[in-house]
């Protein structure tokens, strides 16, 4: 009967120790939260800061920018070709938290040759409320150039687009 007794506590304490694992790598883990992120007018670094972010957590982000021009002057990586924003690898919504006045995302023209955005396979970009001019890249068959390399879902609500080269 002494043995049955050992047994039983020590199965017990394994059920005990097992759920206590189970529970801490789901709190470590934690739930799955969207991320929301706010840049000021014109704050490209703020702009790269949070695409940068966002591409490291799991979710559903939002990066909402103030009406203004961001523009950038360098390039950012080498991805699929030069590009002025992080390769978005995640799911990440830039929108507008205005309508006017606009929100513009471009590419100063003083600037080497690069797209605005590449959306890597796996990533989502949504844009809602901007702009995205004066991309540039190399295409044989046309002077202009895409400001969105799209590997992945791109989608545009109220949004202008220079061109979206998909591969």
């Amino acid at each position: 009967m002494k043995k049955l007794y050992v047994v039983a506590v020590n199965m017990w304490l394994s059920y005990l120790f097992g759920s206590l694992l189970v529970m801490a790598f789901i709190g470590a883990v934690g739930p799955v939260h969207a991320a929301e992120f706010f840049c000021s007018s014109g704050n490209v670094t703020c702009l790269i800061a949070s695409i940068n972010k966002a591409n490291k957590r799991a979710g559903s982000h939002t990066v909402n920018l103030e009406p203004g021009i961001y523009t950038l002057q360098m390039v950012d990586n080498m991805t699929d070709g030069a590009n002025g924003l992080p390769s978005i690898k995640r799911s990440i919504r830039i929108q507008a938290s205005e309508d006017d006045p606009p929100t513009v995302i471009e590419r100063d023209p003083a600037a080497p040759v690069f797209r605005i955005f590449n959306v890597s396979v796996g990533g989502e970009l949504g844009l809602d409320g901007v702009i995205v001019q004066r991309g540039g890249g190399s295409l044989s068959l046309s002077a202009i150039a895409p400001a969105i390399f799209n590997r992945g879902i791109t989608s545009l609500q109220n949004t202008v687009s220079q061109i979206i080269m998909e591969n």
